[in-house]
């Protein structure tokens, strides 16, 4: 026999997923406090009012009477605390509504974490896995994107946590069993986690494991890491060649990168949003992808003389209004200095064998145009004639450009060269030009286009021309 008991101050239910504590709010005409019984024809009743009126129902009744009443006076469960395994939750769950803060012990030793998941969906999650002594991995994504898991504690058996495991839910802590040896790329990033201490057997620290979260205030190694070791919260290669986080919460609006320091990491200081000024070494040779993506209070920065290669969307979205290349670096990523809507020039020292400047617009000696500053005052402008290709990105963001003149050189307009060029609407072309990436010209309100390009998505080409 099932037996089922709804009050004002709770929910008590025996049965597969075990005991289940929950609290519940009910909303009654008149105030009455509400109980409900239900089990065989025999046994039910239902107490409806202090005056302890009693009805019956035949057999088969008793659960549309039950459904109408619960119904009827709007029963809410909001919470519960509760043991289960992966394949009972769901009964669990069937309590309550979505949207309740649970806290949920799984029992299975080796759960499917896929399954547990997607259960979790749509509910505030306390997670606690520490009796699942045969789970030695997360995989990878297993929470990724699951912002509804507010806190997790993981089994003292784990040995790898992957990629993005839990990257993007809004867990505030994490113990991270001494048996971890494995941390994957992202794998907590943009969490709510404040502190963050790598055991001493992880020997591998995938990029930006805890990157992207402004609550962070410190990331600590164990002192005996034969891999990382950490000063002042700020995370190192063991060697101190790497600079591999400063966290996004860090007090402070200033910092000099230590001599020894040779690379900057990817996502190093992403998103850290309090750093106004930022000393690089005179050592330094290389600044990986997205290393200040984010950190929109710095407004300059001198590169050092040493620096070769500056990664994808190092300066994104920063408050830098000039910036000096060094002849020492060859190398840029894509779009370095994309979302930069301060930067009005980019020069390029002299003597650097990839690149050049002309009035603080940044081209290769190859011929390209690689990036026209997005503060920059445009009004017309005309592309130079050693100028074979826009590349992509090139223009994006320049809200002072009304119309561009094209090189009798250029022939390649590549993707997104324009996108949201708000003011652009004319484009005076060359006849040398053979090809227009897709979505150039998005967010442009340009009324000459070329009459090959005919849309936004694909990329367009005139007919019987091959463009290389």
């Amino acid at each position: 026999m099932k037996r089922i008991r709804i009050m004002a101050a709770g929910l008590l239910m025996a049965g597969v997923c075990g005991a289940i504590n929950a609290q519940s709010g009910i909303e009654k005409a008149g105030g009455e406090a509400a109980a409900i019984e239900s089990g065989d024809a025999e046994s039910a009743g239902l107490d409806k009012s202090a005056e302890s009126s009693e009805l019956t129902a035949a057999d088969g009744g008793q659960a549309s009477l039950d459904k109408q009443y619960v119904e009827a006076h709007k029963v809410e469960i909001r919470s519960g605390t509760f043991s289960s395994t992966v394949e009972a939750l769901p009964e669990c769950l069937e309590l309550l509504n979505k949207g309740a803060n649970i806290s949920v012990a799984i029992t299975d030793k080796s759960p499917d974490l896929a399954a547990l998941s997607s259960c979790l969906d749509g509910y505030n999650t306390t997670l606690d896995l520490s009796a699942c002594t045969g789970l030695k991995e997360i995989p990878a994504k297993a929470f990724y994107l699951k912002s509804n898991i507010k806190a997790v504690v993981l089994p003292a058996s784990i040995e790898k946590i992957g990629e993005k495991s839990f990257s993007r839910t809004s867990i505030e802590e994490i113990e991270i069993p001494s048996a971890t040896k494995e941390i994957g790329d992202f794998a907590f990033a943009g969490t709510k986690i404040r502190e963050a201490n790598i055991p001493s057997g992880v020997t591998s620290y995938g990029v930006g494991a805890f990157a992207e979260n402004g609550s962070l205030r410190a990331v600590n190694a164990d002192a005996s890491s034969s891999i990382l070791k950490s000063e002042d919260g700020v995370l190192f290669t063991r060697d101190g060649l790497t600079l591999v986080a400063y966290p996004a919460g860090k007090e402070g609006d200033s910092y000099e990168i230590p001599a020894s320091v040779i690379s900057i990491g990817t996502e190093a200081f992403a998103y850290n949003v309090k750093i106004k000024s930022v000393k690089l070494p005179s050592t330094l040779v290389r600044i990986c992808g997205y290393a200040f993506k984010g950190c929109s209070s710095i407004s300059e920065i001198e590169l050092p003389a040493t620096l070769v290669s500056i990664g994808q969307d190092a300066f994104d979205g920063t408050s830098l209004k000039s910036l000096t290349i060094p002849k020492a670096t060859v190398a840029l990523g894509k779009n370095p200095f994309n979302s930069c809507s301060s930067l009005s020039e980019i020069n390029v020292e002299d003597g650097n064998l990839v690149y050049k400047s002309e009035d603080g617009v940044l081209y290769s000696n190859g011929g390209n145009l690689v990036r026209f500053p997005c503060a920059k005052e445009a009004g017309d402008f005309a592309v130079p004639q050693d100028i074979a290709e826009i590349e992509p990105y090139a223009f994006e963001n320049v809200k002072s450009l009304t119309s561009v003149t094209l090189a009798g050189g250029t022939r390649i307009i590549d993707k997104y060269a324009f996108k949201n060029c708000s003011s652009l609407k004319r484009l005076e072309s060359a006849e040398s030009l053979v090809k227009i990436g897709r979505q150039a010209f998005y967010g442009c309100p340009v009324e000459n286009l070329p009459d090959y390009y005919v849309g936004t998505v694909d990329s367009y080409v005139p007919n019987a021309v091959d463009a290389k």
